[in-house]
């Protein structure tokens, strides 16, 4: 009886450290999250300025709306995380507590 319980929280450690390479695996994806959209708000902010002529306008109102729907998908990227991060916790909690 006691080796199940060891070997579920063996498995429980284990989830945790897929957990914990999955998350350092998310900072490298936040980091292009953060890239894309910045690159691309510039290029079309920059080309929509040069045809319109209005100086640095468009790429101004571009770069701030890339930034803030950055922090949008961060933000839902972190709360799936969060969770599967809860949700294996309290699965190891139980299992100490059997």
């Amino acid at each position: 009886m006691e080796e199940k319980e060891n070997q579920n929280l063996n498995n429980l450690k284990e989830k945790a450290e897929n957990l914990r390479h999955k998350a350092f695996m998310q900072m490298i994806y936040i980091a292009f999250i953060f890239a894309v959209p910045a690159a691309i708000a510039f290029f079309v902010g920059n080309y929509f300025d040069n045809i319109h002529e209005s100086g640095r306008q468009f790429k101004l109102i571009a770069l701030p709306i890339a930034f803030v729907l950055s922090w949008i998908i961060t933000i839902f990227q972190y709360r799936r995380i969060d969770k599967e991060f809860k949700e294996v916790e309290q699965k190891m909690i139980e299992e100490k507590e059997k």
